[in-house]
C-alpha cells in the first residue's frame, strides 16, 4: 500500500507488478520488479510461473469520460515460497506485505481497499486454489 502513489494512493496491490520497459522482456521485468519491491533473489523469481493475461480498463480522463482506455495489459505468475518464507522487503517499499488469510483478503476487496489489478490477480489465484489447479498453505 503506497498513500502517496498517483494512481489507486493508499489501495492494496499484487507483491510484484511493473511496467516492461522497451529494452526488456516479461522475464527480465519479472526479475527486476521482484528484486525492487519484494527483495527476490533471481534464483528464487525464475520459479515463478505463468497463469494468465489480464487487461484492464478504466473510463478516459478528460476529453472523452465515458470510453475505457487500456489500462494495463498484465501478465500473471505464480511463485510458490517455503512455508515459512518471508520476502525481505526492500527500504524504498513504504510497507512491508503480511500473509492474510483468503477469507480477510477477500473482504477487503469486497470493501474497496485493493486495486482493480491487485484484486484480479488475488482472485485469480483464489479460483486456482479452489479448482485444485494450486495448493495454497
Amino acid at each position: 500500500m503506497q498513500p502517496t502513489r498517483p494512481s489507486d494512493p493508499g489501495l492494496l496491490d499484487s507483491l510484484v507488478a511493473g511496467g516492461i520497459g522497451c529494452d526488456e522482456t516479461p522475464l527480465s521485468t519479472l526479475f527486476r520488479e521482484a528484486a525492487e519491491e519484494a527483495g527476490f533473489s533471481q534464483a528464487l523469481a525464475r520459479h515463478a510461473l505463468p497463469t494468465g493475461i489480464m487487461d484492464s480498463h478504466q473510463p478516459e480522463r478528460g476529453r472523452w469520460p465515458h470510453c475505457p482506455a487500456p489500462r494495463a495489459h498484465a501478465r500473471l505468475s505464480t511463485c510458490r515460497c517455503r512455508k515459512a518464507f518471508s520476502p525481505p522487503i526492500p527500504t524504498a517499499k513504504p510497507k512491508a506485505p503480511a500473509c492474510t488469510s483468503l477469507e480477510a483478503v477477500l473482504a477487503q476487496i469486497r470493501q474497496g481497499q485493493w486495486t482493480r489489478e491487485g484484486a484480479w490477480a488475488s482472485i485469480s489465484l483464489m479460483h486456482r486454489h479452489q479448482k485444485g489447479m494450486l495448493q495454497l498453505r
